[in-house]
């Protein structure tokens, strides 16, 4: 005779849920027409010093807050608002027309990723969350309705277009760039 322990058998749940289960954490893509290209130009987060212009940290602790807002609220915000970036519907997402902006852009490009800017290339600022903070510069290829940002270089401390209320001598203080930092030793 077979004997088996309440502890071998199986069991089955008989109670029906009311409602469909729902993963917070599964989302679809809603802009499957935006790509932010992260892995083209992959010197974008490195700093220099170039004739006006200076995107490097006061130390470590401020390079990693800026990464982490450019990684967890900038890249979200451009895909879920690039229509009302490309709108200029926000204040600090816009497009960098003016000759002088652009020569610098040009250089402090060549001085990160080692090429020159097709002169016709759509250059655009923008800023984490349109909060003001953090901006970067960047590429646009639209095509079709279908929009490729570029991240070129950050502009840390508001340089490119210089704001009198962020800190204007507070970059010449910095000397913390993303690629001296080591692998912390545990």
């Amino acid at each position: 005779m077979l004997n088996i322990s309440k502890k071998s058998r199986k069991r089955f749940n008989t109670i029906k849920p009311k409602t469909n289960v729902v993963n917070p954490f599964v989302t679809f893509n809603k802009h499957e027409n935006v790509s932010v290209e992260l892995s083209n130009y992959p010197n974008w987060m490195n700093s220099v010093d170039v004739k006006g212009f200076n995107n490097f940290y006061h130390d470590s602790e401020e390079a990693c807050y800026v990464a982490y807002q450019i990684l967890n609220k900038m890249i979200s915000f451009i895909r879920t608002h690039s229509k009302e970036i490309i709108s200029n519907q926000y204040t600090h997402c816009h497009t960098i027309s003016s000759k002088e902006k652009r020569e610098l852009i040009v250089k402090v490009n060549c001085q990160i990723n080692k090429f020159s800017l097709d002169p016709q290339i759509s250059l655009w600022e923008i800023a984490v969350s349109n909060s003001g903070g953090v901006r970067v510069i960047f590429g646009l290829y639209n095509n079709d309705d279908n929009f490729y940002f570029y991240p070129l270089f950050i502009d840390a401390h508001h340089q490119i277009y210089s704001d009198s209320k962020f800190r204007s001598n507070y970059s010449k203080i910095c000397k913390t760039r993303f690629q001296d930092m080591k692998k912390p030793s545990y």
